[in-house]
C-alpha cells in the first residue's frame, strides 16, 4: 500500500508516489556528515553549535535515526500510529477560483494555518499555508488581494498522504521536503489535513505516556 500520492492537476490522475522519488534529492543524515548552515552567518557561538547538535540528536532519537548502539530501544520509541489517528478530518477547502483574500478570511474564521484547494470538479489541485499566502501578497504587492486567485497555487502536482501512512514516515517525509503540512486523501478524495503540530502533539503524548509506564 502506498503511503503518499501524486495528484496530477492536468490529467486529474492520482498515482502512488515512489519512495525513491521523494528521497532521491536529500541523502540520509548520518553521524559523520557535516551540517551546512542554512543562513550566511558564519559567526555561530559554541553554545549555538551545541544547541543545534542537541536539536538534531533529539530528532534522530524521535525518528529512529539513532546511533547503532541504541538500536532496538530507539525503534521502540517511535511507534506513533497512523495518520488517521492524528489528522483533522473535517478539512477546510477553497476553490481555485477564489482569491487570497477569501482564503485568508477562511483561515482566520476557522483558526487554521493550512488550506486545501479544489478545482470545479472537487479534484485536489493545491495546498497552501499562511506563509504561502504572504509570499504571494509580497510578490503582487501592487495588486489587491481579492484580485489574486488561488489558481496561482495550482500549477504543480500536489502530494498527499494516505490515512494509513505511519506518522513516523510522514514526519520523515515532511522534514525531507521542508514542509509543515499535507492534505490527506482516500480514494483520490480529500479526507483531512495533517500538520507538524499534529505530529508534535502525538510525540509529546507518547512520551508523557511512556514516562508513566
Amino acid at each position: 500500500m502506498s503511503v503518499f500520492y501524486v495528484h496530477d492537476i492536468t490529467k486529474r490522475l492520482v498515482t502512488p508516489l515512489d519512495r525513491r522519488y521523494y528521497v532521491r534529492e536529500i541523502p540520509q543524515t548520518t553521524e559523520t556528515e557535516e551540517i551546512t548552515p542554512i543562513s550566511s552567518n558564519q559567526d555561530r557561538s559554541p553554545s549555538d553549535e551545541r544547541n543545534r547538535n542537541k536539536a538534531l540528536q533529539s530528532y534522530r532519537e524521535a525518528s529512529g535515526h539513532a546511533s547503532p548502539q541504541e538500536g532496538t530501544s530507539a525503534e521502540a520509541k517511535i511507534q506513533l500510529g497512523k495518520v488517521r489517528n492524528i489528522m483533522t478530518r473535517k478539512a477546510i477547502s477553497a476553490k481555485q477560483s477564489e482569491s487570497i483574500a477569501d482564503a485568508w478570511q477562511m483561515m482566520a474564521r476557522h483558526t487554521i494555518h493550512h488550506l486545501a484547494i479544489l478545482d470545479e470538479q472537487n479534484f485536489l489541485c493545491g495546498f497552501v499555508s499562511e506563509s504561502d499566502l504572504l509570499d504571494q501578497l509580497v510578490e503582487h504587492a501592487d495588486e489587491p488581494a481579492h484580485n489574486i486567485l488561488l489558481e496561482n497555487f495550482c500549477r504543480e502536482d500536489v502530494v498527499s498522504a494516505g490515512p494509513e501512512t505511519d506518522v513516523k514516515t510522514l514526519a520523515d517525509f515532511m522534514l525531507l521536503r521542508g514542509i509543515d503540512g499535507l492534505p490527506v486523501t482516500e480514494n483520490g478524495d480529500l479526507a483531512g489535513v495533517v500538520t507538524s503540530a499534529d505530529i508534535l502533539k502525538q510525540l509529546l503524548a507518547k512520551r508523557a505516556f511512556d514516562s508513566k509506564v
